[in-house]
């Protein structure tokens, strides 16, 4: 019998492919001039990714940024050097990974400065009023915001 974690994960690799896949289609259908399915495809696509949300959340992703950024460092990695393999078993590939491992590379070098900042003393955290936009540095909670009042 397969465990728990096994069929959340597959179902999250469903959600997170129907997520792609339907977001894909809403573009074709936005450059055919067909606006309405595109706004619906959309719409349903947002709700796969809502699914995968809280599949993730159910394998325990619920974790802090700082963890997450490792995470994603060490994602991106794994990602290079997987596609680095790949062609180097097939060349015929390279074509499409290389750009992609290009920009994967760029992923990886944004989060790991990400990380490095958010270690350092001088991290701050970034409020911004959703109503107004107004947006504070100090990393004092904004409640109310001081430009609208919003109090959210």
């Amino acid at each position: 019998m397969e465990s728990n974690e096994n069929i959340i994960i597959k179902a999250f690799i469903t959600k997170c492919t129907a997520h792609v896949k339907y977001k894909y289609y809403a573009k074709k259908a936005n450059e055919e001039g067909f606006i309405a399915v595109c706004e619906k495809l959309e719409e349903i696509a947002q709700n796969e990714l809502y699914h995968a949300f809280a599949l993730l959340k159910r394998l325990g992703f619920d974790e802090s940024s700082e963890v997450n950024l490792t995470d994603v460092v060490e994602g991106e990695k794994q990602d290079i050097e997987r596609y680095r393999k790949l062609i180097s078993e097939n060349y015929n590939v390279a074509d499409i990974l290389e750009p992609i491992i290009d920009i994967d590379l760029f992923h990886l070098k944004t989060a790991e400065q990400l990380l490095t900042e958010m270690k350092s003393e001088n991290a701050y955290k970034i409020k911004k009023c959703a109503l107004c936009g107004q947006i504070d540095k100090s990393g004092n909670v904004l409640k109310p915001c001081p430009k609208c009042g919003y109090n959210k």
